[in-house]
């Protein structure tokens, strides 16, 4: 119920905005954020969606962690044969995320889809946290990058990640602009770029934003809305 009230209280105040763009700022963390080297993964170079610098982003906006800058890193390891945990002391990272892209026929697979190898390392213990394999196509690098930092966030702070989260909100197509119907759903990412329209308003939408204005709160149950 805390979650839902929450979720209409953002979609509520967000009713009146002219643009379809949401973002949600996290302003504070910890204290002493723990450093964590995510190390540019191989054969990322060249693709549009750089996966360890979306990793390092989530990780740095979750308040918990402090990435390590890539220019101080003394090397860059894409195997475990490669990693020298005095390296990453010496820069006073306490956690090492390395990880290695390959397209789909190289990793003997289907060829329109690529996979990534990744691994989480503990440089104080000196151990390996976890390995673990994600697969996706061109167009879903920047959703197997929010599964990494997921599978990381977890793994350290033993609570589940929300970088793939997604967020359903009401927007104020009449004021943006872009329809007859005054509102509309949409649903956005964790810092996605862009947000995608779930479908086009509906009297449901509609009945919703009339008992909002009337100073009270609904949310849908059974594809009718219901007060709260």
């Amino acid at each position: 119920m805390i979650k839902r009230l929450a979720l209409l209280l953002l979609a509520l105040q967000l009713s009146a905005v002219t643009k379809a763009e949401l973002m949600i700022e996290i302003t504070q963390g910890m204290d002493n954020p723990a450093p964590i080297a995510i190390v540019p993964f191989a054969g990322t170079e060249g693709h549009r969606e750089n996966i360890p610098d979306i990793v390092a982003a989530d990780l740095q906006r979750s308040g918990f962690f402090r990435p390590i800058p890539k220019a101080d890193m003394l090397s860059t390891p894409h195997y475990e044969r490669d990693v020298f945990y005095r390296d990453w002391r010496i820069l006073g990272a306490e956690f090492l995320v390395i990880g290695r892209l390959q397209a789909g026929v190289a990793a003997g697979t289907n060829p329109d889809q690529y996979v990534l190898e990744y691994a989480l390392y503990d440089v104080l213990g000196q151990r390996n946290l976890f390995k673990k394999v994600a697969k996706g196509s061109a167009s879903e690098l920047r959703d197997i990058a929010h599964e990494v930092s997921d599978a990381v966030y977890e793994a350290i702070t033993g609570i589940r990640g929300a970088f793939s989260t997604k967020i359903l909100y009401i927007e104020d197509l009449k004021r943006a602009g872009r329809g007859a119907l005054p509102f509309g759903n949409r649903r956005c990412r964790w810092r996605q770029r862009q947000s995608a329209i779930l479908f086009e308003p509906t009297a449901i939408v509609a009945r919703m934003v009339e008992r909002s204005k009337a100073g009270g709160l609904c949310f849908i149950r059974n594809n009718a809305p219901s007060d709260i």
